[in-house]
């Protein structure tokens, strides 16, 4: 686990841009490095539909130290498919429900099941992001302790 215990992290001199280029030698060729500037800026690391995450860098250019971490899933296409898939699992079992209660087939559109699909759709993002940070954790951890000063 990346200890932040003691602060932030202190990573090799250089810039941004400099840190973000050994993180896409080091990393797998697939692997997208990119960098947002905002406060504090990001570099954000991507693998496919499902595994992503940013490193928050503070310190800017010159003393650049990794303050944090958040795994999160980097493509839209895939928070789609995650979404829709648990409005209709939801509706499909709050149908099964009522129809049971009532005693007859009652089709229920999926807007019905809007509301608790979409906290569905929150748990059902946690466990896929709790699965990636296990699979995906050590390798970036390797490549974190190659960029520490």
């Amino acid at each position: 686990m990346i200890d932040f215990s003691k602060g932030p992290i202190a990573l090799r001199k250089g810039t941004i841009d400099d840190i973000r280029g050994m993180l896409a030698t080091e990393l797998p060729p697939n692997v997208q490095v990119t960098v947002k500037n905002g406060k504090p800026p990001q570099i954000r690391i991507r693998d496919g539909l499902w595994r992503g995450m940013s490193l928050f860098i503070a310190g800017g250019d010159g003393d650049p130290k990794l303050s944090g971490y958040l795994f999160r899933i980097p493509s839209f296409l895939a928070m789609v498919i995650i979404f829709v898939g648990s409005v209709a699992i939801f509706s499909i079992i709050l149908m099964v429900v009522v129809s049971a209660v009532v005693g007859e087939f009652v089709p229920m559109l999926g807007g019905i099941g809007g509301l608790a699909g979409m906290a569905m759709y929150g748990i059902v993002e946690k466990v896929i992001l709790k699965n990636v940070k296990g699979a995906w954790l050590p390798e970036i951890e390797q490549v974190i302790e190659k960029l520490k000063a």
